[in-house]
């Protein structure tokens, strides 16, 4: 283990311990660390055990704020389910008023069936609860976008909306499984940094 430019000055001595015996530098104070401080893990480079324990409580803090997010999103996506639950109870009790009146289109007729009302309303429900991940991925995209394109998009308001949202009910499941698998993730590695932290005889 060594420092940034591979060089240790010869009265260089371990910031925690005064002992001469240097093997690294922390690569994010610069301390110089004897063997037993001079920790590693992963591809975090070698890091004091300062460093280390700011490292795994930064990946907890990460971790806690991801998953809050994944939860206040679930609640939004539950919310709009509670919404359309009770439009789809409305419209299935008010069938015939609303859709089998001798003036309506007879092409629309099928909407005023219980059974179609009710698949499509399992499928709204379905469709709904990852509706609000969707559109966070959406947002990040078009925020990612060059500024002509958003421009572009802006001039077609209307269609570029109605493509977004179809594109974010489209995609919701898949962006909150994701974010919650990675979430997931998140807890595992933090999990693991403090278990080698403990190994090595610090507690965080």
């Amino acid at each position: 283990m060594v420092d940034y430019n591979g060089s240790i000055p010869l009265n260089a001595v371990c910031r925690f311990h005064r002992s001469g015996s240097i093997v690294g530098v922390c690569t994010d104070c610069g301390a110089y660390l004897c063997p037993q401080c001079a920790l590693q893990y992963g591809d975090m480079g070698v890091k004091c055990p300062d460093c280390m324990a700011k490292a795994y409580k930064a990946q907890i803090s990460e971790h806690e704020k991801h998953k809050r997010t994944n939860w206040i999103l679930l609640a939004i996506g539950s919310f709009y389910i509670v919404l359309t639950v009770i439009l789809g109870i409305y419209l299935a009790l008010n069938a015939d008023r609303l859709y089998s009146t001798p003036t309506q289109n007879p092409d629309m007729e099928m909407w005023g069936n219980p059974v179609i009302l009710g698949l499509m309303a399992v499928v709204y429900i379905l469709l709904s609860l990852g509706f609000p991940f969707g559109i966070r991925q959406v947002i990040r995209t078009v925020r990612a976008m060059p500024t002509i394109v958003v421009v572009f998009s802006v001039l077609f308001f209307a269609v570029t909306i109605g493509l977004l949202v179809s594109v974010a009910t489209i995609i919701g499941w898949v962006c909150m499984l994701s974010s919650f698998a990675a979430t997931a993730k998140e807890k595992k590695q933090a999990a693991a940094l403090k278990g080698f932290l403990s190994a090595q005889g610090y507690q965080v």
